[in-house]
């Protein structure tokens, strides 16, 4: 049976979307969403993030639902986690880490491991309270709890020594991925990336090319490792890169964490922008990917934008031209032609 959890959502223009995408994020960990509490922008605490009353009525929720896990689909400070989880003596999860735990789950090989370990520990350093575990002793997992306020110093000192190594390893592996990237350059071969928001299709869209496959999962972050391959057609031959998928708000240490991954999209001759176009807040999406591309730096790359999941569509959405590349990666729709856009470009 998957946990339960109750989440608590703002009232806002985006609600629908942000509550949709919180829930699929919860379910991806296996847990479920059982009661969905909602509260108004205007009301939210600077100091514990709920309102008096609005933490009077969760406790009651917590109790009548035998729930042990408030999650919140916004990012809270640590003062506010700490307070909360203080308050109602139950875990307290924020947005970040969801898809912190999310990674943790989906981190393969050892460079997405060292990339998540480095995220999570940059994440909880702000963050220790006396309702820490030791951390020399921990063995894992985000909410331990049983470590004494006398214990903060060393955990502290214990954290940021576990960074600076994981600093370290990270540098060879990105040492290991410039050779790599030397030998490819040396070819003169351009390179292709797939970039998008997370479950767009990109790793289905890398699978079609002949080559190499990657897990494609109809699931959010089905992957978080970069995967490179030689697509090789009569029309012309170039590698092709298949990336971490995007999300809305996506946390700026997050990115700088998967920089080592993301270097392959930084120094590739072509973006690829896979989008699903089946998904009713795709315009979002669409402006979330831009907003990580121009935190990279490359927002002004040579870029196709490819419509994903045209197969569920009966009519084209407002707003989309007749002339937009509609592709469906289900069933081959316009996949020749999507690569002979991608010849012509390079």
């Amino acid at each position: 049976m998957p946990d339960s959890v109750i989440l608590v959502s703002v009232k806002d223009r985006n609600f629908d979307d942000v509550t949709r995408e919180m829930i699929s994020l919860v379910e991806n960990l296996g847990a479920e969403v059982v009661l969905t509490v909602t509260i108004r922008p205007e009301l939210v605490n600077q100091a514990t993030y709920l309102g008096k009353g609005k933490l009077e009525e969760v406790l009651r929720l917590l109790g009548e639902f035998q729930v042990n896990t408030l999650v919140i689909s916004d990012n809270i400070s640590p003062v506010q986690k700490r307070e909360l989880e203080t308050q109602l003596k139950v875990r307290v999860l924020d947005r970040t880490e969801v898809i912190l735990e999310i990674f943790a789950t989906r981190a393969l090989t050892k460079e997405a491991q060292l990339q998540v370990e480095m995220a999570r520990l940059r994440y909880m350093l702000p963050r220790l309270t006396r309702m820490w575990s030791h951390l020399s002793r921990q063995k894992g997992g985000i909410g331990m709890r049983g470590a004494g306020e006398q214990q903060l110093e060393t955990d502290r000192r214990v954290l940021k020594k576990r960074i600076s190594k994981l600093r370290e390893d990270l540098e060879k592996v990105r040492q290991d991925r410039d050779v790599q990237r030397k030998r490819r350059h040396k070819s003169d071969m351009p390179i292709v990336a797939l970039v998008g928001y997370t479950n767009a299709g990109k790793s289905s869209l890398f699978n079609s090319f002949h080559g190499k496959s990657v897990l494609a999962k109809d699931q959010l972050f089905a992957t978080l490792d970069t995967i490179t391959k030689k697509v090789v057609r009569p029309e012309g031959t170039f590698y092709l890169v298949d990336t971490v998928g995007f999300i809305t708000n996506l946390p700026h240490f997050l990115v700088e964490s998967f920089k080592a991954t993301l270097e392959e999209v930084l120094l590739s001759d072509l973006l690829i922008h896979v989008i699903d176009i089946s998904h009713p807040y795709y315009q979002k999406q669409i402006l979330s990917v831009q907003s990580v591309l121009e935190e990279l730096g490359i927002a002004d790359k040579p870029m196709i934008e490819v419509f994903n999941k045209c197969d569920l569509l009966s009519t084209l959405p407002e707003g989309v031209g007749e002339s937009a590349l509609m592709i469906s990666v289900k069933t081959g729709q316009n996949l020749d032609k999507l690569t002979q856009n991608i010849i012509n470009k390079i």
